[in-house]
């Protein structure tokens, strides 16, 4: 979330809002190798990406052990012994193995919207890594930390964590439309995130007053260009899923550095 500079309308230089490039002249592998390049020559960047990560990981690990915890003893558990009976026997244990079978497939769907829950709660903290590009390209004063905004952050961050988890699993049944369902759910998945990358820029620009209406409108139809990369690799379990918070962090970082330099200005982190 993004605290009011005060020297923010004398200090920002901003073009001409006609007068850039298209975003439409890079996509999602370009800005994931700028913000690659960024984080490689900037400690600062090491530093707050890597505790972003800290937390997202945390969080996603904790959401997953929960749900699918509260899926097997007040689900499954309880639905296997009214069905099949307790104890020894034949009915007994097919039960249990219908139940292992149902953790499994209903297990995948909870940590797909563990990991959507995690990425989304970092969202203030996407925020602050492209206002620290934002300040950065246009010589203004450093971020100040301020404990009341970080709370706010952490909040903000779970609140759309729980709108976009939930989204998300209604997107997915979209996936038994016969034919277009699949596609649908990708696409629909790319824009989700693709929306995501972009506000986490558009949003502190609107705090430091620097909005750019011409940018913003050209950015409209951009959401799926630049998502779906990170929505191919929700499709690799386990190692798709640990690479994906440090993938959109990263994109993050890029998107801002490539949108100032469209608007003429350099991202001088390093």
């Amino acid at each position: 979330m993004t605290p009011v500079s005060t020297h923010a309308k004398t200090s920002a230089k901003t073009s001409s809002p006609d007068k850039f490039a298209s975003p439409q002249s890079f996509g999602s592998l370009a800005i994931l190798a700028e913000g690659r390049r960024l984080h490689k020559i900037s400690p600062k960047l090491k530093k707050d990406v890597r505790r972003a990560l800290i937390v997202n990981y945390a969080v996603f690990l904790v959401a997953t052990l929960v749900l699918n915890g509260l899926l097997h003893y007040m689900v499954l558990a309880p639905f296997s012994e009214w069905a099949f009976g307790g104890g020894e026997g034949f009915w007994a244990s097919a039960g249990r193995g219908i139940v292992v079978f149902a953790q499994i497939l209903i297990g995948a769907v909870c940590a797909m919207a563990s990991l959507i829950f995690s990425v989304q709660t970092l969202s203030g903290w996407h925020e602050d890594l492209a206002e620290t590009v934002i300040r950065s390209s246009r010589d203004l004063p450093d971020l100040r930390f301020d404990i009341k905004l970080w709370f706010k952050t952490i909040w903000v961050g779970v609140f759309q964590g729980l709108r976009s988890a939930i989204l998300a699993l209604t997107l997915l049944l979209l996936g038994f439309i016969p034919l277009v369902g699949p596609v649908l759910v990708m696409v629909g998945e790319a824009w989700l995130i693709g929306q995501t990358l972009k506000w986490a820029y558009l949003n502190p620009l609107q705090g430091l007053k620097l909005e750019n209406p011409a940018l913003t409108k050209q950015l409209k139809y951009s959401a799926v260009k630049f998502g779906w990369l990170a929505t191919a690799l929700t499709l690799v379990p386990i190692a798709g899923w640990i690479v994906l918070p440090w993938l959109l962090t990263l994109q993050v970082i890029g998107l801002s550095s490539k949108l100032e330099a469209l608007q003429g200005n350099t991202c001088k982190l390093g």
